[in-house]
């Protein structure tokens, strides 16, 4: 989080004039690493260039960044204030993109992360506007570093990696920092290999560009990070680096910290000699600088005392070292709990009861302040969320009102051109997209008629030829009745008219249960599952209505069979005189040649072809049939019983108490199919849908190819 450092990089990348001119303003950029100094120089190289917009705006930028370093937050915004009221600061938006940057900054360092957040999210927005990659890609990883300390880590990486896709589409060489942000992003969500990946592509990156001291940083993460995953070996080494790079450098007061962690792991990994070295290295440094030792240090002090049994000089290490501290302060917890372990092995047991206590006590607290900088960080996302949803409201409103305006401005500029012109147009244009819906729907509904009328047709061509299948009934004078798949007479003989006592024409079209008593009606029923089943006959017994005092007519239910094996779409009931056996007969109907039309005639069945030829034909009817039905349930919403009895194609029984059609059944599953389909039956059945249902133009489509490609096997198999 170097903002300072990132801000540096985007001052010097705008080329400012009186870098190597003026002293004084060389002398406030190179001052940034002693900011008490760099105020007055600052000061003083702005009063010098009044007149200068560039020159006096990034001197007082560089004075509110040594301000903010030296914690005087309100000079340093005193210092942005000023900047913002140059002449001509609100000009170019690159001093606006700035003066943006550093008031988020500002509002970061003083832990107001919501107005940071808004402060960095318009200086990204203004350089994405104008198409600055770089200061974009800064702006992001200040978005990263805010979102990271409100506890928004998701959308804290979203930032990060958008600021690295920026920054490397200009090929910005300056990602070390950016990647030592991602590595602790990483850490503070416990992913040490990630965060370990990035650490090790920030060192180097920081060692191309020669940046010793970030690389003796990054060795310190490292470090660290080994320590939290008790890898001692590896710690043990990035420690050693950091030191020596820390000491060469003459950054004492880091070497000193890195000391503190030395000890930890000596101490940790049982290497004691290593942890005293350290230790007395730690020491040495806090006399060279003339301060006290850390209280990290001096808790490792106490650890390797109580370690040897010097209980005594450990609760003195400890005291010291809390004397100094603040009551608030973090470190005091781990101090309180060693000194009350001190106090208790050198047998002082009330003083170790008390330091307890106070380690109990500092411990609630320090839980209570995270406790609290939780609650704070989501109040500060609330508060985000709302400024946001404030700002998208009243952008909402704003394109509205424009719109609106808008919408009033073309509304008088066309009553201004001629209101009766445009009312006239748009009557005419209404009545002429009317008319054309009309006569397109008109032209739809023909279509669709005359559509309906050729399958209706097509479905009569496939019913059976009555005048044939009369003449072959009347050369017997046994009663003879020929029923369609749904039961119903399609036609009789004489003698089966007589029998009936009926006119065969009143017959025709009506079910043979109609004329038969209710036990006979159960006998038929069965017989007709039989023959669906498969059988070639069934024997039964049948009484007429009215005639009950006589005994039953003897009768054979059996299925007509075309010359080539095929079964046709009749059911021959064969009645006798009483007084005699039924006799057996045996009816051929030849084919008849396909319909002009590509119908296929009332007794043709498909002949010749192989097996494979056959079996292709028996899974076309199963796909038509089943497209048909699914078709006729989609569109009426009602299922295969409706169908069966509005087609009168196929007949409805009753199987368990509950409705069922068996003969359609069969044609829904290619496993049932009979080796001899009724394939006009199944093409009755996609006919009737086609004529009588609401189809919609991809279902009708569908079918009709399916119906299609079931006529032209037929044809093909009758020709061969």
């Amino acid at each position: 989080m170097k903002f300072l450092s990132a801000v540096a990089v985007v001052m010097c990348s705008v080329g400012l004039s009186a870098e190597t001119v003026d002293p004084l303003v060389a002398r406030c950029r190179t001052l940034q690493q002693q900011p008490r100094e760099a105020i007055n120089a600052c000061e003083t190289a702005f009063a010098r260039h009044a007149g200068d917009i560039e020159i006096t705006q990034e001197m007082l930028f560089r004075r509110s960044d040594a301000e903010m370093a030296t914690g005087d937050f309100n000079a340093a915004q005193t210092s942005l204030e000023r900047a913002a009221l140059l002449p001509g600061a609100d000009e170019a938006w690159m001093s606006i993109y700035r003066l943006q940057r550093r008031r988020g900054i500002l509002a970061y360092r003083r832990g107001q992360f919501a107005q940071a957040l808004t402060a960095f999210r318009s200086a990204r927005d203004l350089a994405a506007s104008n198409g600055d990659a770089g200061a974009e890609g800064h702006s992001w990883n200040d978005l990263g570093n805010a979102l990271r300390r409100i506890g928004s880590y998701r959308e804290a990486l979203e930032a990060y990696l958008a600021s690295l896709q920026k920054k490397r589409s200009i090929g910005d060489a300056q990602l070390g920092g950016l990647m030592t942000n991602l590595g602790d992003l990483y850490r503070d969500l416990n992913d040490p290999q990630s965060s370990r990946s990035y650490y090790l592509q920030a060192l180097d990156l920081h060692r191309e560009r020669g940046r010793t001291l970030d690389v003796a940083h990054t060795h310190e993460s490292l470090a660290t990070l080994a320590l939290d995953t008790r890898d001692f070996a590896a710690a043990q080494t990035q420690l050693d680096q950091a030191v020596a790079m820390f000491h060469s450098l003459g950054a004492r007061s880091d070497e000193m910290r890195v000391t503190a962690r030395a000890a930890r792991l000596g101490l940790d990994s049982d290497n004691l000699p290593a942890a005293r070295s350290a230790i007395a290295h730690g020491q040495e440094l806090a006399q060279a600088l003339d301060v006290p030792i850390s209280p990290d240090l001096a808790l490792e002090r106490a650890r390797l005392a109580l370690h040897d049994g010097d209980a005594a000089s450990a609760g003195t290490v400890l005291s010291t070292a809390l004397a100094g501290l603040a009551d608030t302060a973090p470190e005091r917890v781990a101090l309180l709990k060693l000194r009350a372990t001190a106090l208790a092995r050198l047998g002082r047991s009330q003083e170790a009861y008390a330091q307890a206590l106070l380690f109990q006590q500092a411990d609630a607290a320090l839980r209570d302040a995270e406790h609290d900088r939780r609650l704070e960080q989501l109040r500060v996302r609330f508060e985000v969320a709302e400024k946001e949803r404030a700002l998208e409201t009243l952008g909402a409103e704003a394109k509205l009102r424009a719109l609106a305006l808008q919408q009033r401005t073309t509304q008088l500029e066309l009553v201004a051109v001629g209101a009766v012109l445009g009312i006239a147009l748009i009557g005419f244009l209404g009545y002429r997209s009317r008319e054309r819906q009309r006569v397109a729907a008109a032209m739809r509904e023909v279509r669709l008629q005359a559509e309906a009328e050729r399958y209706r047709d097509a479905a009569a061509v496939l019913a059976d030829d009555m005048r044939r299948v009369q003449s072959l009934l009347d050369r017997s004078d046994n009663a003879l009745v020929a029923l369609d798949l749904a039961a119903g007479i399609v036609a009789v003989n004489r003698a089966a008219a007589t029998a009936l006592c009926v006119d065969a024409a009143q017959l025709r079209g009506r079910p043979l249960e109609e004329f038969i008593d209710h036990a006979s009606a159960k006998l038929f029923s069965a017989a007709l599952a039989r023959i669906e089943d498969g059988e070639s006959s069934v024997d039964l017994a049948l009484t007429l209505r009215g005639d009950e005092s006589r005994p039953p007519w003897p009768a054979k239910l059996m299925s007509l069979e075309d010359a080539d094996g095929a079964s046709t779409v009749v059911h021959i009931v064969v009645g006798a005189a009483r007084d005699a056996e039924p006799a057996a007969m045996t009816l051929a109907m030849e084919p008849a040649r396909p319909a002009a039309d590509g119908a296929i005639g009332a007794t043709g069945q498909p002949r010749g072809g192989d097996e494979e030829s056959a079996d292709t034909f028996r899974h076309e009817l199963v796909e038509l049939m089943v497209s048909a039905l699914a078709a006729w349930e989609g569109s009426t919403r009602s299922g295969a019983i409706e169908l069966a009895e509005k087609s009168r194609v196929w007949r409805v029984a009753i199987d368990d108490g509950r409705l069922r059609v068996r003969a359609m059944e069969r044609y829904l599953h290619l496993a049932r199919i009979p080796r001899h389909p009724r394939w006009r039956e199944v093409l009755r059945t996609a006919f009737f849908v086609l004529a009588e249902a609401p189809l919609d133009a991809d279902q009708r489509a569908e079918l009709r190819q399916r119906c299609e490609s079931v006529q032209a096997l037929v044809r093909r198999r009758a020709l061969a």
